[in-house]
């Protein structure tokens, strides 16, 4: 049940959604804050209008803790939902990651603001955001390739890259993304088990 309680210039709406497996009660809260020339009888009414839709949103399982900061949120959202999308457009989002992180990562979703977004699409005329970020392989690929039972050169084949890129690559030195993507996907899984961003470098928000 779902209830609204005056807490400063604000309402705390609680809703509360039983009991998890241990016995422990299982409570979600939001506060909302009327809008400028609300009376406050109006207030109060849409206040519990507003618990109603919030209990409804969290039974729906489309509730998420809007104090997380967008780092944390995308990494649940991967999770969630990243192997419903097609294989270029998962790996383009994990190329754009480093750069969002670096720019919004640390910012509270309750926070994040319309101005936080416009600042973060201007950085990235910069020339030190234009950068390109590089990527290494988290583990030797050498092993992997061996345990596959693939050799350099077949591998450079099926890839479509040069040998030499390969070997760069394999020595666990910096690669482009482009690179990075083309081995994962030859190997059949995701960039971000095999290589890691290595070079962000970005003006990061105040």
């Amino acid at each position: 049940m779902a209830n609204a309680r005056q807490r400063g210039k604000g309402y705390q709406l609680t809703v509360s959604l039983g009991s998890d497996g241990k016995g422990n009660r299982k409570i979600l809260t939001k506060t909302w804050y009327p809008p400028e020339g609300m009376s406050e009888a109006q207030a109060i009414k849409e206040a519990k209008h507003q618990a109603e839709i919030f209990e409804r949103t969290c039974k729906s399982g489309n509730n998420f803790n809007i104090n997380i900061k967008l780092r944390e949120f995308i990494e649940y959202w991967q999770k969630e939902h990243g192997d419903k999308l097609r294989y270029k457009t998962r790996s383009r989002y994990y190329q754009m990651l480093p750069r969002i992180n670096a720019a919004l990562g640390e910012i509270r979703l309750s926070k994040l603001s319309k101005q936080h977004i416009l600042e973060f699409y201007r950085n990235l005329s910069e020339s030190e955001v234009r950068k390109d970020v590089k990527y290494r392989a988290i583990n030797p690929l050498n092993d992997l390739l061996i345990k596959k039972q693939i050799t350099k050169a077949k591998f450079a084949v099926k890839t479509g890259l040069c040998e030499n890129t390969l070997r760069i690559a394999l020595q666990g030195k910096n690669v482009r993304f482009e690179t990075a993507e083309k081995i994962a996907q030859t190997l059949d899984v995701k960039p971000e088990e095999l290589f890691e961003p290595v070079n962000v470098r970005l003006c990061l928000l105040k």
